[in-house]
């Protein structure tokens, strides 16, 4: 017997379909073991080749991220926008100069710009027509209250433009106001807050 060659016994219990298709004289000099090896090489390689996955390219999917940092020379301003399910979303504005409550007010008033719009955010505040001197105001009535006189009519604004206004000016100061008087040519609402976290 060969080195090689299989014994009788092994030779017996392999037949089957892939041994009765090779010849007889090579199916002796082949260890059994080389063509369980082969046959599972062959295997890995036609179920990789038949896997119908493509090579591609890069695809392109957007603008990069962008981060923006802030500087002790930043002040940030959130401006309370609707989002496409009606919820109140603050959309934040940066100026070199600290925002008075009426800056940020008088912001909220121009309604979102085109990118504001382009991610689906709305207003339901009417835009106003502010000029220098002339517009909206903000004053203190008292520690954590403040009024907002209005240039438009507010008893009927909607809950949701009412919560806009509310959240921008009680959220205009760092110290957060509690109360917010919203005021207009028809008269003043009672006091309220903002619900938002």
């Amino acid at each position: 017997m060969t080195r090689n060659a299989p014994s009788s016994a092994v030779r017996g219990a392999v037949r089957g379909p892939v041994l009765a298709r090779v010849p007889a004289r090579i199916r002796a000099r082949v260890p059994v073991r080389g063509l369980v090896g082969a046959a599972a090489v062959l295997g890995c390689l036609l179920s990789a080749a038949g896997c119908g996955i493509k090579p591609t390219d890069v695809i392109q999917s957007g603008q990069p991220a962008t981060v923006t940092v802030l500087t002790q020379e930043d002040h940030a301003q959130a401006v309370y926008f609707l989002g496409p399910s009606g919820e109140l979303l603050p959309v934040m504005f940066y100026d070199v100069a600290p925002p008075t409550p009426t800056d940020v007010l008088k912001r909220l008033l121009r309604g979102p710009g085109p990118g504001e719009q382009a991610a689906g955010l709305r207003t339901e505040v009417p835009v106003a027509n502010i000029t220098v001197g002339v517009g909206p105001e903000v004053e203190t009535l008292e520690p954590g209250a403040r009024r907002a006189r209005l240039p438009f009519p507010v008893r009927k604004l909607s809950a949701n433009a009412q919560r806009q206004l509310v959240c921008t000016i009680a959220r205009a100061e760092p110290s957060g106001t509690s109360e917010v008087v919203l005021a207009g040519p028809d008269g003043e609402l009672d006091p309220a807050r903002c619900m938002v976290g």
